[in-house]
């Protein structure tokens, strides 16, 4: 059995990306335990062997849609496991490592149908808009709440979700209004960052799914 190896030690998550004819490893080992599985994986040592306890693994068998940015670094995996669905987004070192592991893919389900869509502005924006107005709203409301908690108000704490509630009430108090403010206001600038990017240079998205 063929195996490809992408592998970044420097990487917080993802670090090591293994695909056979089979099956898709995901891993994120200490750079010491990474050497080391590298290394066995380069002598020919099959991954499921290799890989047995280390990270995740998705069966090609079980990939329900593959999408990826042709300007980015990562791809998105959506895969079904009995009756639950659920996706992976693996991000590369490079955009070139991701295109290969693209291509592969793509060569492994030569049946499935390709789509490649170039989003105009609006569409780029939409997602980051939507997100940067919740991020908004939810900031003044923990805000108001914050500030109440600072005057020496007391929450009302009860029903389900209680322990939840209080946590949130005593992070609300540690933080205070201005910290509130703060990292509501770090998370819109990442945000409109991120929809600017997307103004000036929108996605070119290619998807992969089974044929109908």
């Amino acid at each position: 059995m063929t195996h490809s190896i992408w592998y970044d030690e420097k990487a917080i998550f993802d670090a090591l990306v293994v695909l056979t004819d089979e099956t898709v490893y995901v891993a994120n080992p200490t750079a010491k335990q990474g050497a080391e599985l590298k290394a066995r994986l380069d002598a020919g040592e099959p991954p499921r062997q290799v890989l047995k306890d280390e990270g995740q693994r998705i069966p090609l068998a079980s990939l329900t849609r593959i999408r990826w940015d042709q300007k980015s670094d990562d791809i998105d995996l959506d895969y079904r496991e009995g009756k639950e669905k659920d996706s992976k987004n693996i991000t590369f070192e490079r955009r070139e490592w991701r295109d290969a592991f693209a291509a592969e893919l793509q060569q492994a389900h030569a049946d499935w149908e390709a789509k490649t869509v170039e989003y105009s502005v609006f569409r780029a924006i939409l997602g980051p808009a939507v997100f940067g107005a919740f991020v908004a709203g939810v900031t003044w409301l923990l805000h108001l709440a914050a500030v109440e908690i600072a005057a020496g108000e007391s929450a009302e704490i009860s029903g389900r979700h209680a322990l939840v509630k209080k946590l949130l009430a005593l992070g609300l108090e540690w933080v205070g209004p201005a910290g509130v403010l703060v990292i509501g206001g770090l998370m819109l600038a990442a945000t409109v960052f991120v929809l600017g990017q997307r103004a000036g240079d929108p996605p070119i998205v290619t998807t992969l799914r089974p044929p109908r």
